[in-house]
């Protein structure tokens, strides 16, 4: 890790993405130095190389920050973040966007104890863990704003068995490769809302694919 620095994430960052503050890019990596050393003693993410992480792992979370921007979301949502494992895309979403509040779901006794010491070791606020099964969420937890996963369940199991977890104008977020013109219907009761993307190099886009309940 002796290269993992604050100048060159930020550097690394800046060829995927845009310049980061300062503050953005010393969080990002302190978060890359806890994921590389916690990673020796416990298997958080394949990747072995933080400039690997970065491209394969942690651009959904940062190009992410610029699409909430633009969706049709309260002020201060309230955001539940299902299967978190390492922290991705939470983590790195949150060291850019603080807005409203955000519980990562893990129900694994170890990747929830390494979340919570990110969280407390990079100061993120209204970030919470519950770790806990999300089938055994409390029913206070329901009617959310925004519900995302990175690779939990295929992502009709996630719109048919988690969507009585998001409120009535809710939206649940799908991460994907493929454009949804590729794809097959929603499962029903849901529908398309939008699809916003990213390039990843200039022969592959990644998907944001936001699916709403249909009233």
């Amino acid at each position: 890790m002796h290269d993992l620095t604050v100048s060159a994430v930020a550097e690394e960052i800046e060829r995927h993405f845009r310049p980061l503050g300062y503050s953005e890019a010393a969080s990002l990596t302190h978060y890359l130095q806890l994921l590389l050393a916690w990673n020796r003693k416990m298997n958080l993410v394949g990747p072995r190389d933080w400039r690997t992480i970065c491209r394969s792992l942690i651009l959904d979370s940062l190009h992410l920050t610029d699409c909430l921007a633009s969706l049709p979301l309260p002020r201060e949502p309230s955001c539940l973040d299902i299967g978190s494992g390492a922290g991705l895309p939470g983590v790195p979403l949150r060291i850019l966007w603080s807005a409203g509040s955000y519980l990562l779901v893990e129900p694994r006794s170890k990747r929830a104890t390494f979340l919570r010491y990110a969280i407390s070791s990079l100061g993120l606020e209204r970030t919470q863990v519950a770790e806990i099964r999300v089938e055994d969420l409390p029913k206070s937890h329901g009617g959310a704003d925004l519900l995302l996963s990175r690779a939990f369940r295929s992502w009709q199991e996630i719109l048919s068995t988690l969507g009585h977890l998001i409120g009535s104008r809710g939206l649940v977020l799908i991460f994907s490769n493929t454009s949804w013109e590729n794809v097959a219907a929603c499962p029903e009761g849901w529908q398309l809302q939008r699809q916003l993307s990213y390039a990843v190099d200039k022969d592959r886009q990644r998907y944001f694919w936001f699916f709403s309940p249909m009233t």
